[in-house]
Parts: C-alpha cells; structure tokens; sequence
C-alpha cells in the first residue's frame, strides 16, 4: 500500500537520479499535442499506442466513458507516486503521502457527500472515485453504503474528519448547504499539510510553503471562477515555481516534485481531452480556444 512504503536510507541524489529516469516517462510536447488534438476516441487511443498509456486502455471496452480513461490515467499516475515514494527518505514521504493522497481521499468524500446529497446510486458515486487505498478512514465501502450525508459523517467517528465535519451538520440541516462541509474538508488537508511541513526539514519548509500557499491563493480564484481557465493558469503558475527552485537548489524535493507534477500535468490534459472527445466537443478548437483565453 502506497501510504506504507518502507524507509530506505537513501541519498538526496539517488532520489533526484530516480526521478530524473521517471521523466523520461513523460510524453514529449509533439506526442501530448497530437492526442490532446485528437478529433474521436479511435484517433486518441491509436495516439495513446505505444506510450505508457497505450496498453492501459487497450483493456477497455470499446463503449469505455470518459470516466474509465480518467480511472486508467490516475492508476497510472499513482503507480508512479508510489515508485518515487520507495526510494524516498522521511521527509519526502510524509509530505508527498499528505499532498497527494490525502488530498485524493479528500476528493472522494467530496464526490460521496455530493452524491449523497443529490440521492445518487452507490454505483454512480462508486464509478467517480479515484483508485487509492483509505488514508485517513477505515473504509470507503461503509460511506459508500451510507444513506444521507449525516450518517456519512457520523460513520466517520474514528478519523481526523468526524469532529470539524460534526461541529458544522446542524449549520449544513439548517441552510442545506453543502459547500459548508466541502469547506471543512479543504480546511482539515491545510491543517494536515501544515503540521508536516512544520516537521519537515527547514532547508524544505521554505519551498513547501511558498507551494501551499500559492495552491491556496488559486484555489481561491478557482472556487469563485469555476473555470479550467483558472486550473490551467494555477497549473503554469506551480510548473513555474518548481523550475525556477530547481535552477536554485538542483537536488532534493524539489526536483521530486516537480517531476510529479509534470506527470500529474499529462494526466490532466489528457483526462480533460478524454471527456472533450467523448462528449463530442471539439478538443483542438477548445484547447486553442483557451490558449488565446490565457493571453489576454
């Protein structure tokens, strides 16, 4: 299991040296253009053919949704996470465990609260979530078989969410807003992320919450704009950052994640196409569309 991985005693270097055989991985801009422009599912999965991807999706069904490739990318993306994770010293893996996963399970009680909420099938909301073990619950499956957003929370009495989400259920009956507890739930990953930076390394503190607070200022604009606008710019913005710290200081996290990030990057775009193609959008016209969005 990925939150587990066993501590080695390992160099900076050697992590930086692994990673930096990770990014080979990458797809090169010209490959990643010409599947974010594919025109159908056929023309994107023959793109997909013979990158990591390709013998992922080779195993859908041919009426496979957007959903299923989402599922297949984020498989893939966290197979990845877990390799970096292995070769990482402490430091890096309580960080990363916290910024990633928890930030991942905090997504899926999202998607369990609003399917609850809008009365949603257990198989629909089941079908949304992405594939990570539990980090901070005992089980997804008992949530997933919750009848109402109140006994949801309530069967979470034994993890870190049960008291902020508790305090705020009478608020949530009274205005039947759910945003009120989807807040909470951002506020408790920030916690969580503050007390393991404040354990970390202090040649890493400094990067890491320059990091949470950029994340926390676009995510702000996002949560007002709703818009991949946005997504996109706070994407560049973090890809930015990370650069310029590497050019600074060329071994140790930051080079680590950096390469995630650049891995979560593909992931997004190619996701994003994914759902453009199979809803039948256009996505070169879309990608251009907001391409010419971005610099104005």
């Amino acid at each position: 299991m990925i939150v587990n991985s066993p501590k080695l005693d390992v160099s900076q270097e050697y992590v930086v040296v692994r990673c930096h055989a990770m990014v080979q991985e990458l797809l090169d801009i010209g490959k990643l253009s010409l599947i974010i422009n594919s025109q159908n599912v056929e023309e994107f999965n023959e793109n997909l053919m013979g990158t990591p991807y390709g013998k992922r999706i080779d195993t859908l069904p041919t009426d496979a949704r957007a959903i299923d490739y989402e599922r297949v990318f984020q498989a893939l993306f966290l197979e990845r996470l877990e390799r970096i994770l292995k070769v990482s010293p402490e430091d890096y893996i309580s960080y990363l465990n916290i910024y990633y996963l928890l930030r991942m399970e905090i997504i899926n009680l999202k998607r369990i609260l609003r399917g609850k909420y809008t009365k949603l099938s257990r198989e629909r909301i089941q079908e949304t979530l992405l594939p990570i073990p539990p980090q901070r619950i005992e089980s997804i499956e008992a949530l997933l078989d919750a009848d109402n957003v109140e006994e949801m929370v309530n069967l979470m009495k034994k993890s870190i969410y049960y008291y902020p989400l508790s305090n705020r259920l009478e608020d949530f009956k009274k205005t039947d807003n759910l945003g009120i507890l989807t807040v909470e739930l951002d506020n408790i990953y920030l916690d969580t992320l503050k007390e393991t930076i404040a354990k970390t390394s202090s040649i890493n503190q400094n990067l890491l919450n320059t990091l949470m607070n950029l994340e926390v200022n676009a995510n702000t604009h996002i949560a007002n704009i709703e818009s991949d606008i946005a997504r996109v710019n706070l994407q560049r913005n973090i890809i930015e950052l990370l650069d310029k710290a590497i050019r600074t200081d060329s071994m140790g996290l930051p080079y680590v994640f950096w390469s995630l990030k650049m891995f979560e990057e593909e992931e997004i775009e190619m996701t994003r196409s994914a759902y453009l193609i199979i809803e039948g959008i256009n996505p070169k016209q879309f990608h251009q569309f907001f391409s010419i969005l971005n610099k104005h």
